[in-house]
């Protein structure tokens, strides 16, 4: 069975001082649609503990969901880097979706940076055409940062560039899938992006139940 724990942001209410995490409601609708079989719990921003907390539930898949920027909130960069070492570690799927992304590409030690009008034209709130499995796909965007293709981890495939500026949409290491459109964002869920998600965990569970019926 896959268990798979999703990252949330944090977040602070309006009228007085209280930090809390939340996710998206889009999230309960897209994973009864992209893994419909999988159990999933939310996990909250507590550091060094959560390595615990995700060995209680047995978790044995993460998504990092989107959010705040890498920087903005201490207590989510350093829950999310316990869980990308912890990850590492046992080699355990990972999933980052736009802020996920980021917060990947960042702990396997490349750069991302804040772009200018130009770019946040084709990125920010809008759609454009990605370049993928020598296709081309319309995808949303929710972001103002880039994936430096200069730093680019050595042990990373690019799978996806956008079709407007050449920068990288999506990447692929061993236990790696990043995305940085949101396809849980969109009105009618799409199949094609939804299946490579798949894929991904379905594989990797596999292989998991292999090893311990070796």
């Amino acid at each position: 069975m896959l268990n798979i724990g999703i990252t949330m942001r944090v977040t602070n209410t309006e009228n007085y001082y209280e930090l809390r995490d939340s996710i998206a409601k889009d999230w309960y609708n897209y994973m009864k649609f992209v893994l419909p079989n999988a159990n999933w719990v939310l996990l909250p921003n507590i550091e060094s503990k959560i390595v615990d907390y995700a060995k209680y539930w047995k978790l044995n898949g993460f998504i990092f969901s989107g959010g705040e920027n890498v920087g903005e909130s201490s207590c989510r960069d350093n829950t999310e880097l316990e869980l990308f070492k912890y990850s590492q570690k046992e080699n355990l799927p990972i999933l980052g979706i736009c802020r996920g992304f980021q917060a990947i590409y960042s702990f396997m030690g490349g750069k991302i940076e804040y772009q200018n009008e130009n770019f946040s034209k084709i990125h920010r709130a809008t759609k454009h055409k990605i370049y993928i499995n020598n296709s081309t796909k319309m995808v949303n965007s929710y972001h103002n940062n880039m994936a430096v293709l200069d730093s680019k981890p050595k042990n990373i495939d690019v799978l996806a560039l956008c079709a407007e500026d050449n920068s990288i949409e999506a990447f692929r290491s061993e236990n790696i899938l990043s995305l940085l459109w949101h396809p849980e964002r969109e009105r009618r869920f799409q199949e094609w992006d939804a299946e490579i998600i798949r894929i991904f965990f379905n594989c990797f569970i596999q292989l998991i139940y292999a090893f311990k019926n070796f």
